[in-house]
């Protein structure tokens, strides 16, 4: 008896054993299939997400080149210089080229018949369009532009706004296809959970946990893919994808009610700074803590979003102008305060601009154009904010003509230099001469600096106009060693050109043609351009410092460079600003800065030299204590090249020259 209870026991417990053997691979095969089931679905669907990102960008290139053709058209319109006028229609043939590319792209991409059917549209227009397009490209390279003005807008514009409504669609297209695609993931993620479920008797146990852990799992990552989709990783925000869903649902839920709203475009001061001189960790941390404090602002009922770099947005539903005012401002003070980051207080400003529904726009491209003209307008003027106006329109007009007007000056040498002399003080004598760039407009008259060098550092002219002032700089060092006389020639660059690597080839290939040597050149820079973005301008000063330039550091005490790195920056003078030394006469404080930056400077190993000597007094102190170099309408005010030879032989100063 017991050895037959022994035997079914051990049969029993054999039994069980190989159930439990044959649940636990049961177990283990289902749990295996429905990892790789659910693995595929993910697949899947970072396969989707990401070709609907590529998809989107192209769909975004394909706007942008419709945008740049049409202002490639209107500025032909009134462009009279031929030269001028082919620049912009190699321009309308280069954002041709990249919309037929992104175009053919999306063709290939295309996957549903909603995309091929959009963009078969799309191509039919396109088709439509280009013989009508052509022939008003013609028409403004042949003759006169403007009178083709009114076939631009009402018979070209039309047909490229059909195109570029049929872009939109195919981006609400890419939207809802990804949002089905998480809702598929979902789907199937919610399947493969209740076929584990499925398991009976003794494994459903283990087969409920197993399932509910896997679920959790594959429910947080088809979450997890959502989020990324349309949010900003670093600093959590919706971002440009979910702003502009957003936008338009309040665009549509306004127009429905009849409620207005409020876009606030901003971007930070000073970030590129900050990224440099502390790295990206630092600037990333920042990034998050404006984005806490802009959050901090705001009614939950609102979004702030990151669309990029350093630029937010903010949507202030169902609030007026005045109020959303307020809340700009409120802003802007939270982000004046110091951010305590990396051990030390960094301080940020933002430039807001605002546009307002519906009188500044009623789609989502104008506002957030209109916002974004609003903002630069800001930062121009130097102001915390600003609200769009039709104005703001004028002006970006005006920068056209200016544009156009300046590239004939520089073509057709409207530009000239005058020269002032640099004294030493030791000898009374003449050891340079400062180049000064002057506009004679054809219209206008005589225009002094300040009127157009801004402008032309907006308008990204400042390279060619640097480039026009080195070829004549050039000029006048030639006729110097020509004449025996050991006077250098100093030129000014801007921000833009310390942040050139190409700058110091380009300079030196340029003074090899004209026979000139490095050290009859002086580079002068300020503060403030090398400030601006000191990790790019240190690394050209060292290589144009290198090559045997003479490198000057202009209105030195003005800008923000601290005594560390002045030390780093390879420059042989520096030149004391004449707001201090004009001040020396009356500010007994002005003098003690003077004179203490002529100790330091001398102490540097560095040439000193002062602007702004307009006086007999304040050349006798400067002697006195020891300045190398002195600039001002005391010896001489700024001269054209046949007033300065003139100069050279008639004044006292002018008989330093070496002959």
């Amino acid at each position: 008896m017991i050895k037959s209870l022994s035997k079914i026991s051990t049969h029993v417990g054999s039994r069980i054993a190989i159930g439990i053997v044959v649940i636990v691979v049961l177990m283990l095969s289902l749990t295996i299939a429905g990892v790789n089931y659910m693995s595929q679905v993910n697949v899947r669907m970072n396969d989707i997400v990401n070709n609907n990102n590529v998809k989107m960008e192209m769909a975004h290139i394909m706007q942008n080149s419709l945008r740049e053709r049409a202002l490639n058209m209107y500025i032909m319109t009134i462009v009279d210089d031929d030269f001028l006028k082919d620049d912009e229609y190699q321009r309308f043939n280069i954002h041709a080229a990249a919309y037929y590319q992104a175009r053919k792209k999306m063709e290939e991409l295309a996957s549903t018949p909603e995309e091929k059917e959009i963009l078969t549209r799309i191509g039919t227009l396109t088709r439509s369009a280009q013989s009508d397009v052509q022939e008003v490209v013609d028409l403004l390279l042949k003759g006169s532009a403007l009178q083709h003005y009114d076939a631009i807008r009402n018979k070209v514009m039309p047909k490229q706004k059909l195109i570029n409504d049929q872009v939109v669609e195919l981006v609400a297209l890419q939207k809802k296809q990804t949002i089905a695609a998480v809702n598929e993931a979902e789907s199937s993620y919610q399947y493969a959970r209740k076929l584990m479920l499925a398991l009976g008797g003794i494994a459903s146990l283990l087969v409920i946990a197993v399932a509910t852990l896997v679920g959790q799992k594959v429910s947080k990552q088809a979450h997890d893919l959502q989020y990324q989709a349309f949010h900003d990783v670093l600093t959590g925000l919706p971002n440009r994808a979910l702003f502009l869903d957003r936008l338009s649902h309040a665009i549509v839920r306004s127009h429905r009610e009849g409620l207005k709203f409020t876009i606030i475009l901003l971007d930070l001061d000073r970030f590129k700074e900050v990224n440099d001189t502390l790295g990206h960790n630092v600037g990333d941390q920042l990034l998050q803590e404006v984005s806490r404090r802009l959050l901090d602002t705001i009614r939950k009922s609102d979004t702030v979003a990151r669309l990029g770099g350093d630029e937010f947005v903010i949507l202030l539903e169902q609030l007026d102008l005045e109020h959303a005012l307020s809340v700009a401002e409120k802003m802007s003070n939270s982000l004046d305060r110091p951010f305590k980051l990396a051990d030390q207080k960094i301080d940020v400003s933002a430039s807001f601009g605002l546009a307002y529904f519906p009188e500044h726009g009623e789609d989502s491209i104008s506002l957030l154009q209109k916002a974004d003209m609003a903002m630069y307008s800001a930062k121009n003027n130097h102001s915390s904010c600003a609200v769009y106006s039709s104005d703001l329109d004028k002006i970006s007009r005006s920068d056209l003509t200016f544009k156009s007007e300046f590239l004939q000056a520089i073509s057709h040498d409207e530009l000239v230099l005058y020269f002032q002399p640099k004294i030493d003080l030791g000898s009374g004598k003449i050891t340079s001469v400062e180049a000064l760039v002057r506009w004679q407009h054809p219209q206008r008259g005589f225009l002094a600096p300040d009127l157009f060098i801004p402008m032309a550092e907006q308008s990204g002219l400042i390279d060619q106009m640097t480039f026009w002032v080195l070829k004549h700089a050039l000029l006048q060092c030639a006729a110097f060693k020509n004449a025996g006389l050991d006077i250098t020639v100093a030129i000014n660059l801007s921000a833009r050109s310390l942040r050139d690597v190409m700058l110091p080839v380009e300079i030196l290939s340029r003074m090899v043609n004209a026979g000139i040597e490095p050290a009859m050149l002086v580079l002068e820079i300020t503060e403030s351009a090398v400030m601006s973005d000191p990790v790019a301008a240190l690394k050209v000063l060292e290589v144009l410092d290198n090559m045997g330039f003479v490198l000057s550091l202009d209105d030195f005490g003005t800008g923000y460079s601290s005594l560390a790195y002045l030390m780093k920056l390879p420059v042989d003078e520096i030149k004391i600003d004449k707001s201090f030394v004009l001040g020396m006469a009356d500010d007994n404080q002005s003098a003690v800065i003077v004179r203490s930056t002529i100790d330091l400077g001398h102490n540097l190993g560095k040439k000193v030299v002062a602007e702004g000597v307009e006086t007999l007094e304040l050349w006798n102190a400067l002697a006195k204590w020891g300045c190398d170099t002195a600039q001002g309408y005391y010896m001489s005010k700024p001269l054209p090249a046949d007033k300065l030879t003139q100069w050279l032989q008639e004044s006292q100063w002018g008989l330093a020259s070496k002959v």
